[in-house]
């Protein structure tokens, strides 16, 4: 805890401004309380950890409040308190708000809107997040959740292939193309990981940026549409993955001809080296299915000519037929997801695995259909 209260009612506030003397000389002439339970609180000044207010042992609060708080969440919510007076927003640390119960780490007001700051260092269930999100939803609060930086791996630059775990996912924001924002209290700098394009698992493709936190802005900056000669990097690599993916995937095959996928590319006459260029693209809404996007394209052209179908024909009967057949999830989002890919087949004008496509007039369509929701 970095905020308590004295014994004539006033806010104690512990910044970077406070030195240990003037600290050590805080303990000795004053008594601490929780503003909550008005237990006495300890004014830590270890060598360790920075300066902080703590319960004693055994103390009711602390289901409430959270103790033993991590050196990079007490110095996190420091240095973002100093961003926001930087920017002269009105900012308070760490208050406790009793209509509902919840004390976030900062609540900032911006033009009669308050958010809710979390800089979360800390695993949280996705129960607790959601139900945390919506309280301050339902009380008018915009809640602004940020991610403690996890590795070194988060701090790269350009176009990157990074693992997001479920977790994390709780963490990505959705206006636009989704994008993932953490906060590095060594560096003091804000990580981005913009463009997010599923691939498969917890694997997915996007690009690394960072910002110093002395030119962040507030509300936080959101990533710009991606540049067009950026996304046709993207593109080149996403299909070098496919042909990764699928040198793996039938290597290690126990499947033989029992192996959808291994019948679907020998009657189809695919090579797994060669694909066409519209098998294995990148659509929105990706993540909901079950097998990457090149495997369950594959399996969809397979079902075509299996069924003498024509993209231009599919129903959503069909499509639901087509999920189900290929094992895959039959969800609205899933169904979606194939029917996008097929109308971007029907607007290119595809009507088989053999058809022939212009490869800048491919990547134009994908790239318009990827990122027409900004």
């Amino acid at each position: 805890m970095l905020v308590a209260l004295a014994e004539d009612q006033s806010y104690v506030m512990l910044t970077h401004k406070l030195s240990r003397v003037a600290l050590q000389r805080l303990r000795e002439a004053q008594r601490f309380f929780c503003p909550q339970c008005k237990e006495p609180l300890l004014l830590k000044i270890g060598q360790v950890k920075i300066p902080h207010f703590a319960h004693r042992k055994n103390s009711q609060c602390d289901s409430l409040f959270t103790e033993g708080e991590s050196q990079a969440h007490l110095l996190g919510k420091q240095q973002l308190f100093t961003l926001f007076q930087r920017l002269e927003l009105e900012v308070k640390l760490e208050p406790y708000l009793k209509d509902l119960q919840q004390r976030p780490d900062l609540l900032v007001t911006k033009n009669n809107q308050q958010y809710a700051i979390e800089f979360q260092c800390s695993r949280l269930v996705k129960d607790r997040f959601i139900e945390r999100t919506k309280g301050y939803k339902a009380h008018g609060i915009t809640p602004v959740w940020i991610l403690n930086t996890p590795s070194e791996k988060y701090r790269q630059q350009g176009l990157i292939k990074i693992s997001i775990n479920h977790y994390q996912y709780l963490f990505l924001k959705r206006t636009g193309r989704p994008f993932l924002m953490s906060y590095d209290v060594e560096r003091q700098t804000f990580y981005y990981i913009n463009h997010l394009i599923f691939f498969q698992g917890q694997q997915y493709f996007g690009f690394g940026q960072s910002i110093p936190l002395s030119q962040q802005v507030f509300p936080f900056y959101v990533p710009q549409r991606l540049a067009f000669d950026l996304f046709q990097t993207l593109f080149a690599r996403y299909k070098q993955e496919n042909t990764q993916y699928l040198h793996a995937r039938l290597m290690f095959s126990r499947g033989g001809v029992q192996d959808d996928l291994l019948r679907a590319m020998y009657e189809l006459r695919l090579s797994r080296d060669n694909l066409p260029l519209f098998i294995g693209v990148m659509i929105n809404g990706q993540e909901s299915m079950t097998k990457p996007a090149v495997e369950w394209q594959i399996l969809l052209f397979y079902y075509i000519f299996l069924y003498r179908f024509t993209f231009s024909g599919l129903t959503d009967d069909i499509v639901f037929y087509f999920l189900d057949w290929a094992n895959l999830s039959t969800t609205k989002q899933a169904q979606q997801t194939v029917t996008r890919y097929v109308r971007l087949l029907v607007q290119l004008k595809i009507e088989g695995a053999s058809s022939n496509i212009d490869e800048g007039l491919l990547i134009k369509h994908v790239y318009d259909e990827l990122f027409a929701i900004e």
